[in-house]
């Protein structure tokens, strides 16, 4: 570095002398033509004029060194060890494809939707214990929404048979609810999503494992929507379909569910026993 400065200090030293040379010799031939340099008039112009051969020629300008031999020889553009930049190779830019959203990933940018959370392949060995539970609809505490029907009033329209379940409706009444997010009460696992036909609409069973090792089932009856896939591993809180009026047969709610787990079939909404069915709100009271 040091000798770069000093090469540089001794470029300038030359570079300044000829500019002096230079300067010295065009102030002299200056002086020559100020003798010439007073008002011209027309009448006397050949005769004010001198002739030019009486002018001393002009001074050549002085050849600049060479001063390439000045530069050392790792600072020549030719020196192969000379590290060059290398250019960055371009890349095409293809035009901007069109891709369709997946019902899921459209449900993410809603922000009604952004619990929705899943669990990776990976944690399938160990099904996150269903430590809390909370309401299926109004996440986390219903706020917004009621009891419609209780769980074991007998229906007259059914003979009086025991409501296996809650059936949850919107404050605001009459099918104001319909498609509204409904939320998987628990960590837990999709035993099935489907159409089930026969009053019940489309339904989503899912499985979950509490601390005790012990397993319940919710289910989430009349859906609009389902979001989720047999087999799938949800949080609680996630957005696993909206509610619906299983097809127009009712005013738009919610029927839900909680049985002690046995894998059997779907059944009835309504029966003369409760069987394995439990009161799906003092369920979650105890285990919120």
């Amino acid at each position: 570095m040091k000798t770069i400065c000093w090469l540089m200090l001794a470029m300038s030293a030359i570079l300044w002398e000829q500019c002096a040379t230079v300067k010295s010799k065009w102030d002299k031939h200056r002086a020559e033509y100020e003798k010439y340099d007073r008002p011209i008039e027309y009448a006397s112009l050949e005769n004010s004029l001198p002739p030019l051969a009486a002018l001393p020629p002009l001074p050549a300008f002085p050849e600049m060194p060479d001063l390439s031999k000045l530069i050392p020889s790792f600072l020549k553009k030719e020196n192969k060890n000379l590290p060059l930049a290398k250019k960055e190779p371009e890349v095409a830019h293809a035009g901007k494809k069109k891709i369709k959203k997946s019902p899921e990933r459209k449900a993410k940018s809603n922000p009604i939707y952004r619990l929705r959370t899943r669990f990776t392949p990976k944690d399938d060995h160990n099904i996150h214990k269903a430590s809390r539970f909370s309401y299926p609809v109004g996440f986390p505490d219903a706020k917004g929404y009621y009891v419609a029907q209780g769980f074991a009033v007998p229906n007259k329209n059914y003979g009086n048979m025991l409501h296996l379940g809650e059936d949850w409706n919107a404050v605001t009444g009459g099918n104001s609810d319909l498609g509204d997010p409904v939320y998987a009460v628990a960590n837990g696992r999709v035993l099935s999503a489907k159409e089930e036909g026969h009053g019940w609409g489309k339904v989503i069973r899912l499985v979950h494992t509490l601390p005790d090792g012990n397993e319940v089932e919710s289910i989430y009856a009349h859906l609009d929507r389902i979001d989720v896939r047999p087999g799938d591993l949800v949080r609680r809180g996630l957005v696993i379909g909206t509610i619906g009026n299983a097809g127009g047969l009712y005013l738009a709610h919610l029927h839900f569910e909680i049985r002690d787990y046995h894998g059997g079939e779907l059944g009835g909404g309504y029966a003369s026993e409760l069987g394995l069915c439990l009161h799906p709100g003092e369920f979650i009271a105890r285990h919120k």
